[in-house]
Parts: structure tokens; sequence; C-alpha cells
């Protein structure tokens, strides 16, 4: 069975709604965790991918800079959000790691 490459394509319905759910989580607890004073949030997203399909829609990657961005006027200044995106592809993590890096100079 051959694996279907996702990040070549424009995402599909499911994984659209997948994406829209993930970055309401994002959304709506992300104030919850900032609230608790904490030096350190970490966040995990273990299948990256390389941030956009091909389509140019959002991924997980972006989605939760995206809500870093929407919310970095509630960041304590001593707080640290500390984002750890895997991406097994090379292509892809070299992808993800230069579209990460556009999205933050676009939003510093």
């Amino acid at each position: 069975m051959s694996q279907k490459n996702i990040f070549y394509l424009e995402f599909d319905d499911s994984t659209m709604t997948k994406l829209f759910i993930f970055e309401k989580y994002v959304e709506n607890w992300l104030p919850v965790f900032l609230k608790q004073q904490k030096d350190y949030i970490y966040i995990f997203d273990f299948f990256a991918g390389a941030g956009y399909d091909s389509k140019g829609n959002p991924g997980s990657p972006i989605r939760i800079l995206k809500q870093i961005v929407n919310h970095h006027s509630n960041i304590p200044s001593n707080t640290k959000i500390n984002l750890f995106f895997n991406e097994y592809e090379e292509k892809y993590f070299e992808n993800l790691q230069s579209n990460c890096d556009d999205y933050i100079k676009r939003y510093p």
C-alpha cells in the first residue's frame, strides 16, 4: 500500500476539518496555559509536514504560530514558548523550517 503524499497536494476536506479543530484547540487552550504564569510552555507537533500544502493552506505548525501571534499581548514577559516541530522527511523539514522562518519574519 503506497503512502499518500499530502504535502505536494491540496489538503482534502477531512484534513482541513482536522486542522480547523486543532487550531481552535490551540486558540482556546493557549490562554489557559498563559494564565498559569509558567516560565516555559512546550508545544509539540510530531507530524508537522512542510507547513503549507500545495495550494498554500496552512498546516498545523503555521496555525500554532498564528495563534501565538494572536495571543502575543497576553504572553507574560518571563514566559518562553518552546515549539518542537518534527518532520521525518528531510525535504519537508527544510520547507517547514523555511516556512516557519518566513512566518516569524512577517510577525516578529
